[in-house]
Parts: C-alpha cells; sequence; structure tokens
C-alpha cells in the first residue's frame, strides 16, 4: 500500500512537471502581436483610392462652377486681419506711403502725371488720379502714368479699387495693371510678364478686361479673354489679383473683378531669370481718349489673404 502510493505522488509530480515545460514552450514561441516584414515600412500616406488633381490647360482661363466658392489657391500660412503688409488709401494727402516704402511714380513721356485728390473718392478722403495724354505722340509712341512697388512677396494678394471716367475710350491696346520682372537686376530693361489690358466692346459702353501673358513679345504674347469680365464706366471697382512668382513654369495669375474670380493659370512662368518682381498700378497706352485721360485709384493693398470687396482700409 505504501509502495502503491508513493508511485502515485510520483506519478502525478511527473505530470505537473511536463504541463509546466509545456506551458514554457508555448510562451516562447508564441506569435508576435505585430505582423513583421522584410519590406521597409512606407509613411506615406495611401493615395490609389485617390483620384489625381485636374490640371489647368495653360492656354485656357479656368472659371469657378460655383463663384460663391472658387477653388483655393496655395497661400501663406499666417493670416492675421488678411496678413496686410503693405496699403495705402492716400489719406495722408501724398504718395509718401510709396515714397518712404520703396514705390515711386514712374512717367513715360512729359504728357503724364499724378494728383491725389478729393474726388471721386471710394474710401476716406482720398484717392490718387493717374493721367496721360495722347494726342500729340509720335506713331508707335505710348504715355505712361505707373504707380510701383518694389518690395513684393514670393507669393500674395494684390488689389484696388479703380474708377474709370463714363468717356474714356480706349482706341488701342491699355495697360492698366502689371507685373514685371528683370534678366539682369537693370530695372531700366524690365519685360512686363504678365497685364491686364482693357478694351472697347463695340456697340457696348464696358470695356473688356482681358489677362495677357509677355504683351511686348510677338513669338511669346499669349491673352485670356474671358466674357465676364467686364469693366462699367463710371463706377469703382474692384480688382484683386493673386501672383506667385515663378522664373519656371509653376507659377500661378489669378484674377477676381468685384469679388468673382473671372481668371486663373497655373504652372506658368512669372518671372524672369533672377526672380525680381515689380508691380504697378498704371494708365499706360498709345491712343486713348479724351486728351487728357484719367483714371482714379483707392485703397491699394498687399496681403497674405485676399481682400473682399466689402473691406475698407481703416
Amino acid at each position: 500500500m505504501h509502495q502503491r502510493t508513493s508511485m502515485g505522488i510520483f506519478c502525478l509530480a511527473l505530470f505537473v512537471l511536463l504541463v509546466a515545460l509545456s506551458a514554457c514552450q508555448a510562451a516562447e514561441t508564441a506569435p508576435s502581436p505585430i505582423p513583421t516584414s522584410d519590406e521597409p515600412q512606407s509613411l506615406s500616406i495611401e493615395t490609389k483610392d485617390t483620384p489625381a488633381p485636374e490640371t489647368t490647360p495653360i492656354l485656357d482661363p479656368v472659371l469657378p462652377s460655383d463663384h460663391d466658392s472658387p477653388s483655393p489657391i496655395p497661400l501663406p500660412t499666417e493670416m492675421i486681419d488678411y496678413g496686410i503688409f503693405w496699403s495705402t488709401g492716400f489719406e495722408s494727402g501724398n504718395l509718401n506711403d510709396y515714397f518712404e516704402n520703396q514705390g515711386e511714380f514712374i512717367r513715360q513721356s512729359t504728357l503724364a502725371s499724378y494728383a491725389v485728390v478729393n474726388d471721386p473718392v471710394f474710401n476716406g478722403r482720398h484717392a490718387a488720379a493717374l493721367t496721360i495724354d495722347t494726342h500729340s505722340l509720335a506713331s508707335g509712341r505710348a504715355a505712361a502714368a505707373y504707380l510701383f512697388y518694389y518690395n513684393n512677396p514670393d507669393a500674395g494678394w494684390y488689389s484696388a479699387w479703380i474708377f474709370i471716367p463714363e468717356d474714356t475710350q480706349p482706341l488701342s491696346w491699355w495697360n492698366i495693371w502689371q507685373w514685371k520682372s528683370t534678366y539682369n537686376g537693370n530695372s531700366d530693361q524690365s519685360i512686363p510678364m504678365w497685364i491686364l489690358d482693357l478694351t472697347a466692346i463695340p456697340g457696348r459702353d464696358d470695356l473688356q478686361m482681358k489677362l495677357v501673358f509677355r504683351p511686348d513679345s510677338n513669338a511669346l504674347k499669349r491673352a485670356y479673354a474671358n466674357p465676364s469680365a467686364t469693366i462699367n464706366k463710371g463706377e469703382w471697382v474692384h480688382i484683386s489679383t493673386y501672383y506667385q512668382k515663378s522664373m519656371d513654369t509653376d507659377g500661378i495669375v489669378a484674377v477676381w473683378l468685384n469679388g468673382e474670380e473671372v481668371y486663373r493659370v497655373e504652372n506658368v512662368q512669372t518671372t524672369e531669370t533672377d526672380n525680381t518682381l515689380y508691380w504697378s498700378i498704371n494708365h499706360y497706352s498709345e491712343t486713348i481718349l479724351p486728351h487728357p485721360s484719367t483714371i482714379y485709384i483707392d485703397d491699394v493693398i498687399i496681403s497674405s489673404e485676399r481682400i473682399e470687396p466689402s473691406y475698407r482700409l481703416p
């Protein structure tokens, strides 16, 4: 009896030992909770189910399908109160906001001038007047009154209010807004890269606004015309533009008129080889009536966010 009991105890102990050894082996060979792979892990976001973005044909203006929700344009990330870093409403009664902040008035021909006036005015007490007279110009010559600004961002918004009197009649090209660049740092040899051109519409009182690339080059010139991009004479109109610098072909130019997008071109060149950028609002033409001819400008702003027409400079 004693021998049988001892044998039972021995068997029980042996069984317990075998169970313990089996548990240890199972613990050592348990699968890892994180699957492993010989392939390197990728941290990129999976986009195979996301359609590729549509591209904009260079020669066609892209118009928004819904003017209340225009397509976004990449902007600088810091936006505080429209991100305004320079502006003028001419409230000082002079052009000191230009002269003291890397800007200036330039005339082409002696028949060009500027003035700060108190009528017509869009906001505040003053506006700027640009005047030219093309009556006695020699054939092929032009008169221009420019308000240039030079300290321009790599990408930003440029906006202003413009008033064109009802008796104004452009008889040839008429450049009212431009970005220029240089290839050698010599501003006397600057090249107009993109301009806004106004032309008469036969049988109508309003004006067609076109966006033009390299207007001075017959080989490179490209003009974009949108029938809805028209300006009424005899009233203040708001122009807001986005311009992204590029010496290559990844620049962007977009134009809003009275709060609605009318032009957008992408993947285009916007500066010359030294990447300089000059911006001007101007009165610049070969033939325009009356003699002299004057336009008016107010609330000129450069900012990181698009200025709405409802905004007023303080």
